[in-house]
């Protein structure tokens, strides 16, 4: 590992998290990097709102930590649905993100930005898939082909799958597998499994009484990046609508149980 001195003027800051953010959110928003003093700097957009669906993207693609969450998000009293700025905590997760480098020491000046640190090799190793605060080396997971091959043999369902998940289970404690349960113009849902090839996609269109999902092996598939971006952009719409549908329906039940209260008020002093 090497350890050097990092100086970058607050616009080079800004464009740096700009590129990051197009990266995750798939779309360009205009970035102004600042310190308020020498112990705190962040990131904001003066021309837009970035939605919250977008920060919580953003969380997840940094692997956030709980406690980083919590610092990030606004108020659940606030109710907001969209922010003006992130915190310090994600503006340099982001930066640290492009640099690839996680430095030591911090510096703000009124005019520049400097870092000292060292460089995270395990960011050059690319044959690893990082699951939270995990990394599992693909090398020793099963290959797309035999997992097919057993899926045929045994079924191609959700028991025969489960099979798998449980050896992986064994020697990793995690199954390395996640069902996806929202629904695209050919499948109602898939199972995304962990191979030694990277991320194997294995649809379904039925769900049976004894065995669960059954699989359509003809279309399972390797993702890449464009289908994992897809899968995520998907999932944060569904996500999106569902928790605004249910923020509204929580609202309604406010609302009524404060006119209640009201009226219950009233009526105890007549």
């Amino acid at each position: 590992m090497s350890s050097k001195v990092i100086k970058l003027t607050w616009s080079e800051v800004a464009e740096m998290v700009r590129t990051e953010l197009r990266k995750i959110i798939g779309r360009d928003v205009f970035c102004v990097a600042k310190s308020d003093d020498d112990t705190y700097w962040d990131i904001s957009f003066p021309l837009e709102r970035l939605p919250l669906s977008d920060l919580h993207r953003i969380l997840e693609a940094l692997d956030a930590t709980d406690s980083q969450r919590d610092l990030s998000l606004p108020p659940e009293e606030d109710h907001a649905d969209s922010v003006s700025s992130l915190s310090m905590t994600v503006s340099q997760l982001l930066l640290r993100r492009n640099l690839r480098y996680d430095w030591e020491y911090l510096h703000l000046a009124e005019d520049s930005f400097w870092v000292l640190g060292e460089r995270d090799a395990h960011e050059t190793n690319s044959d690893f898939i990082k699951v939270g605060n995990q990394r599992f080396s693909l090398g020793e997971l099963k290959s797309r082909q035999e997992v097919l091959d057993y899926l045929r043999e045994n079924g191609a369902s959700h028991t025969a799958l489960m099979d798998i998940c449980e050896e992986y289970r064994e020697k990793y404690q995690n199954e390395l597998c996640w069902h996806y349960p929202t629904t695209d113009e050919l499948h109602l849902g898939t199972f995304l499994l962990l191979v030694k090839e990277g991320v194997l996609s294995l649809p379904f269109n039925e769900v049976d009484s004894v065995d669960y999902e059954l699989f359509c092996l003809e279309d399972a598939c390797l993702c890449d990046a464009a289908s994992i971006n897809l899968l995520i952009a998907d999932w944060y719409r569904f996500d999106s609508d569902l928790r605004h549908a249910m923020e509204g329906m929580r609202r309604y039940y406010e609302k009524k149980e404060a006119v209640s209260n009201e009226n219950k008020a009233v009526s105890d002093c007549t």
